[in-house]
């Protein structure tokens, strides 16, 4: 007997959401028995390999690390700007936290897009 999380689902084909989340909308469907942890190569590629992109190890190359170094060494140089012309509060805390969100994206677009 297989576990639980080895039944049959029903996927939209066009759209990878499972079928009863459909409500009235009516795609193609197709079934397919899923394992724990691993999604379906059925998906379509403009679903798949986005998200393969995101969650795999970019190696740097080129002048990347130094590009990363100084979009983080801009930042650090805003955060202290911040933190030294905003008084203590949640805002400014909330900015810094921003700041670092906007690093991290921006370095992600360097080593996920090239």
């Amino acid at each position: 007997m297989q576990p639980n999380c080895f039944k049959p689902k029903d996927v939209c084909v066009t759209c990878g959401k499972a079928w009863m989340n459909h409500g009235k909308v009516k795609h193609p469907f197709i079934k397919f028995e899923r394992p724990c942890g691993a999604y379906p190569q059925s998906l379509p590629p403009s679903i798949l390999e986005p998200i393969d992109n995101a969650f795999i190890y970019h190696a740097p190359k080129g002048d990347q690390v130094e590009r990363y170094q100084s979009i983080r060494d801009k930042g650090k140089d805003l955060a202290l700007h911040i933190a030294s012309n905003c008084p203590y509060s949640i805002e400014r805390d909330e900015a810094i936290k921003k700041l670092r969100e906007a690093i991290m994206w921006a370095n992600a677009s360097i080593a996920c897009n090239e």
